[in-house]
């Protein structure tokens, strides 16, 4: 049943709204058990019902009308106690309650499945036989797998109906909220990053000119026939004919009308050639999974592999630097510091992450640069964000796509205190630091990179009080020499000098972890880092410290 779940799962992940999303989770599961019925309740937090939502089994005419008070029936009764109930003769049991409306005889076998999501009943799945019938350990254990992996799938589904197509129209005031942020507050335009080895993570983009696209498109499935005959060529007199026979089926899957046609028509639509490509074998693939022989199921991954060949090649006759909005706003799944640094600084005004942390780099660049950020935001999905208007608001961890005109309003209007609250701590920059009773002390600042010391200069810091050396480390592939250190923490040093800095050494592990010095612990946050790592490891140490004794000699 592995395969059925991760089939599903990838099926509802593709969806281009909720309905449809629905609609394959009663079918599959329908089929995948040998049921009579299977359908599926969700909340709504209005009304506190269970509104049957979809259905393969009952009377259409039910679904979205048919609705079950919390609490009330067996299905009521999963929800309101989050608990699962196989039954083998349901109308036996005390909560059993009959629905006319449904078309259904009185079903026996019974299984009700909660869907949970962050401790919450969001809804139920249920199947149903006509007969008396215990569902097996195994179709339980299913179902319920399901429903919890469904959970965030839904969530992600129900927030790109509410976004819609490239083109469509879309809910306005849509606000997501992430764990961890850079402060400040920012509006602009997505710009969604993506990498040439996944299809499911290519953005949406709408297009004004059908014809060049169509034409890149059809320029990459030239190409990828002739290095294919080329390597076939190539490798005559090392692979048996047997083996040589993939190549040919790569050169029949290429001259497909399916996946042709296909693409060419969604580029028609208005979507740019990637995500053209990436629904097209989706819809591909997905007829072959579903096929009954077994070799024409695993030509699947085969559809997969051409679409990401061909997804390289239409990557590379994009040049993204040159297209960035003047007020771009980057999105990613996990934003890196070499992406970071591609966007043009003056056109660069907000960073919002999948993934990250306060203490990661991007967000430690991002508060050196001035950028608002929101990290975090794992309940979204990225495909169909490019070009939207977002606010990312680092005070409250939160982003805004689509805001109405009233909104964008209000924070504009707090952008422009913000600023002027700017100006009058500048007046503040230069009088002395002392305390309500007389004493003077030191006001420093905090950085990590070169940014954070030219701020630091601008408002008038008494020197910085804690350098962070690591950034230096994660900004490499390897470790930093002795020399490239010392050269860094010299020009640090001239560039705030005679002012001083207290430079904190290498401090990684936990959640700092090093590209290039993997370490895995079951608790990181207490185990092998900061301190201890330099102990072990005492020629790295060593090194940093005469790097820091030479930089603070020369300066």
């Amino acid at each position: 049943m592995l395969e059925q779940l991760r089939r599903i799962i990838l099926d509802v992940n593709a969806a281009h709204s909720l309905d449809d999303a629905l609609d394959i989770i009663v079918e599959r599961i329908k089929k995948t058990l040998n049921a009579d019925v299977c359908s599926v309740y969700l909340n709504d937090p209005e009304t506190h019902n269970h509104v049957l939502m979809a259905s393969d089994g009952l009377r259409q005419s039910a679904v979205n009308r048919l609705r079950i008070p919390n609490g009330q029936g067996i299905t009521g009764l999963v929800s309101s106690r989050a608990e699962i109930y196989n039954l083998e003769d349901a109308p036996t049991h005390e909560n059993f309650r009959f629905f006319h409306n449904t078309g259904e005889a009185p079903y026996h076998g019974f299984l009700g499945i909660p869907i949970i999501q962050r401790g919450n009943s969001i809804g139920v799945i249920v199947v149903q036989h006509k007969n008396k019938h215990k569902f097996s350990d195994d179709d339980e254990s299913f179902v319920a797998t399901l429903a919890a992996q469904l959970a965030g799938s839904l969530s992600l589904v129900d927030i790109q109906n509410q976004l819609g197509r490239h083109g469509d129209e879309f809910k306005t005031n849509l606000i997501m909220s992430g764990s961890a942020s850079s402060t400040g507050i920012s509006f602009g335009e997505a710009f969604v990053l993506y990498s040439g080895n996944s299809l499911r993570r290519v953005p949406d983009k709408a297009i004004d000119d059908i014809e060049p696209e169509i034409s890149r498109f059809i320029a990459a499935i030239k190409a990828e026939k002739i290095d294919l005959s080329d390597l076939n060529e190539q490798l005559k007199d090392v692979l048996s004919p047997g083996d040589r026979a993939l190549f040919d089926a790569y050169g029949l899957l290429l001259e497909s009308d399916q996946l042709i046609d296909g693409t060419t028509e969604r580029i028609r639509e208005g979507n740019w050639a990637p995500a053209a490509l990436r629904d097209t074998i989706a819809e591909y693939a997905n007829i072959f999974e579903e096929m009954d022989d077994a070799y024409l199921a695993g030509r699947a991954a085969d559809i997969r592999d051409i679409g990401l060949r061909l997804l390289k090649r239409l990557e590379s006759e994009y040049r993204i630097k040159d297209n960035f909005p003047d007020k771009t706003v980057l999105f990613g799944q996990e934003i890196g510091v070499s992406e970071l640094l591609e966007v043009p600084q003056e056109k660069l005004v907000g960073i919002v992450s999948l993934h990250g942390t306060s203490a990661s780099h991007i967000a430690l660049l991002a508060r050196g640069m001035g950028i608002p950020a929101v990290f975090g935001l794992e309940d979204i999905t990225l495909e169909r964000l490019n070009g939207r208007t977002v606010i990312v608001d680092g005070y409250s961890r939160q982003i805004c796509l689509e805001p109405s005109g009233s909104l964008l309003e209000e924070y504009q209007a707090l952008i422009q205190e913000e600023s002027e609250l700017s100006k009058d701590l500048n007046k503040l920059k230069n009088v002395a630091t002392v305390s309500a009773d007389g004493e003077p002390f030191s006001l420093m600042a905090n950085a990590g990179i070169f940014a954070d010391i030219e701020a630091a200069k601008i408002q008038g810091a008494e020197g910085v009080g804690l350098y962070r050396t690591e950034l230096l480390f994660h900004l490499r592939d390897n470790f930093p020499s002795e020399e490239i250190q010392t050269e860094t923490y010299l020009h640090i040093l001239n560039s705030i000098g005679p002012k001083p800095v207290v430079f904190r050494t290498l401090d990684i592990g936990g959640d700092k972890p090093l590209s290039y010095f993997p370490i895995e612990e079951q608790n990181p946050f207490l185990g092998w880092r900061g301190i201890r790592i330099s102990l072990d490891q005492i020629s790295l140490f060593k090194a940093q410290l005469r790097a820091l004794l030479k930089a603070s000699a020369l300066a």
